[in-house]
């Protein structure tokens, strides 16, 4: 975080120290921020309220362990239900065809794994694959991948048409995610699929 962000998390933290009548002094603070500077200012204030809001917990002052746990709570759900998604589009759209998720992180993550059809293929490594996976999506909810995501995740089909040199008949992604992107998706050509995805390439 920046200095600005700094400046946000003083005024939270301080005015959660008031709400418990704990005032802080500048070291206890500068000990909250080394702990916690590299979380963005939304994921601490998320944790401190889910804190304040624990029937138990709630009624003493956090310390950054309550608070560490609170965000680790809430990247871990959100992996786990990441997961859970790439699952059920290996039973329902499978290694074949290509995939478009609603989440660019699952298409980051999955290229870095050998890909859609390599993760589908791995039936016997799954516990595996899904613990790397999450450890995976975890770190780069704290920090934001270097290369940007693919459009969407080749399948099978799309390997052999682009291999034999069936350009023409290369099939567009399946949408898996929300109703929106699936509108978006069933009005793009081929063509534009592959358009964007060459200039995602050049990003």
């Amino acid at each position: 975080m920046n200095i600005k962000d700094r400046v946000l998390f003083c005024e939270l933290l301080t005015g959660v120290a008031e709400l418990y009548n704990k005032p802080l002094t500048h070291n206890a603070l500068d000990i909250y921020w080394n702990i916690l500077e590299k979380y963005p200012p939304e994921k601490i204030k998320q944790a401190l309220n889910l804190h304040i809001e624990n029937p138990d917990s709630g009624q003493f002052m956090p310390k950054p362990a309550d608070i560490l746990r609170y965000i680790e709570m809430s990247h871990t759900a959100r992996a786990m239900r990441a997961w859970d998604k790439v699952v059920a589009a290996m039973s329902r759209v499978g290694a074949y065809n290509s995939i478009m998720f609603d989440d660019p992180l699952i298409h980051i993550i999955i290229n870095e794994m050998r890909g859609w059809v390599a993760v589908c293929h791995d039936e016997q490594k799954i516990p595996f694959i899904a613990q790397e996976f999450q450890r995976r999506y975890m770190m780069y909810l704290l920090y934001s991948p270097s290369s940007p995501a693919p459009l969407y995740l080749a399948g099978i089909y799309e390997y052999q048409n682009r291999l034999h040199g069936f350009l023409d008949h290369i099939p567009k992604p399946i949408p898996f995610g929300d109703k929106e992107m699936k509108l978006l998706i069933s009005n793009l050509t081929p063509e534009a699929l592959q358009q964007l995805e060459k200039s995602n390439d050049n990003e």
